[in-house]
């Protein structure tokens, strides 16, 4: 199994803290962002692809340099060319764009660059290898319905099978939010390429799952712990304080 660390992104909502560093090194107590989430990835992934932009690649690199673990020979850092926001791939392109360069053909664990968590993944990817060859989605539970309105809402059958999915909806239908933590089995990858082959489409993670939730069985795990998505200033000094 492989696993997928997606921070090509340019952090816009972040400037200027973002202008000139991926919101993936950002620090938490003096420490950034995409360790604390290689500190959650299993000992039994393979190997874990950190994917950048161009722009900022020179940045992982440094970062990489001097990062001391034990996980550091298991890790690689790529970059897909991107140079401004201009020229983004987008998310849903970015998976592929890894699944095609590095000729992936094992089972992939995707994780947003910008997610902050507590919890182990154990037991998600536990339910989701249960699940093969069905994709499944972390889930996390938000009491604050004014939130809700900034993620992917989810609601889930008895199976645990997604029955409706709605990026950012103005009237939230459930409690539950999608988590950019994903487990696409390989047998689900000519998905993604029947996604991007229909023009127009929306590059996010979310408009994906929700696509795929209407097309193929989806299933959700729900997460128990802390949870933080750090899209925007008020919410990383909100973490900075509270993680």
């Amino acid at each position: 199994m492989k696993a997928l660390i997606l921070s090509a992104g340019y952090g816009t909502r972040l400037y200027p803290l973002t202008k000139e560093r991926p919101k993936a090194l950002l620090p938490i107590k003096e420490k950034p962002i995409v360790e604390y989430i290689l500190e959650k990835i299993p000992t039994w992934v393979e190997e874990v692809f950190i994917l950048s932009n161009q722009r900022f690649y020179p940045q992982f690199k440094n970062w990489f340099k001097n990062y001391d673990s034990s996980l550091k020979k298991r890790v690689r850092i790529v970059h897909n060319g991107s140079t401004s926001h201009k020229n983004r791939l987008g998310a849903v392109r970015d998976i592929e764009f890894v699944i095609q360069r590095e000729k992936i053909k094992d089972h992939l664990l995707v994780i947003g660059g910008d997610n902050l968590f507590s919890f182990s993944l154990e037991a998600f990817l536990r339910f989701a290898y249960r699940r093969i060859p069905h994709i499944s989605i972390m889930v996390y539970k938000l009491k604050d319905r004014q939130r809700l309105k900034k993620f992917g809402v989810v609601d889930l059958d008895k199976r645990k099978r997604v029955i409706e999915f709605k990026e950012k909806p103005s009237l939230p239908h459930a409690s539950l939010v999608s988590t950019c933590i994903y487990f696409f089995p390989k047998q689900s990858f000519f998905l993604i390429k029947k996604y991007l082959e229909k023009r127009g489409l929306p590059d996010s993670c979310g408009d994906y799952i929700g696509w795929l939730s209407q097309k193929v069985e989806v299933y959700g795990f729900t997460a128990r712990g802390r949870w933080f998505d750090i899209g925007s200033i008020d919410e990383y000094s909100s973490v900075k304080h509270t993680f």
